[in-house]
């Protein structure tokens, strides 16, 4: 896929922008794989570090979180944040609920605990859609 126009990069010698800076960051850290949601694509990325010298991290997209009647939630996390903490969603019921989203185990399981998620997690079993339910949440917090 080529790139068209001028890639900015910075406005000026001190100021680069996150394009470029977000480049030199992760090679300095050793970031080898960038996860994020499906929304944040960034091609850019691709074609820039292989130009100024840095390997390109392995990329993987997280599906968007839609409310129940399948439309995108609007300001996701902040809406799921505070419904989290209206409930007083417990921490394995939240860890499990974050871990479903357009995700599933190989069994059929719907609670794990943190040394099984990371375990068994694969990005390759991550699925579209990820479909926010009050119901799952409220089920997690008892069941937990």
């Amino acid at each position: 896929m080529a790139l068209s126009g001028d890639v900015v990069i910075a406005k000026d010698i001190d100021q680069p922008l996150y394009n470029f800076a977000v480049v030199v960051d992760d090679a300095l850290n050793g970031i080898t794989h960038v996860i994020r949601g499906e929304e944040h694509l960034s091609i850019r990325r691709t074609f820039l570090s292989p130009s100024v010298g840095f390997n390109v991290p392995q990329f993987a997209h997280l599906p968007l979180i839609l409310n129940a009647d399948r439309t995108k939630m609007s300001s996701g996390c902040r809406t799921l944040r505070s419904t989290i903490i209206a409930r007083r969603l417990s921490v394995p019921g939240c860890r499990n609920l974050m871990a479903f989203f357009g995700w599933h185990p190989k069994e059929d399981k719907d609670v794990m605990n943190l040394t099984e998620l990371a375990a068994e997690f694969d990005l390759k079993r991550v699925r579209k859609p990820a479909r926010y339910s009050t119901r799952k949440l409220d089920w997690f917090n008892v069941i937990t």
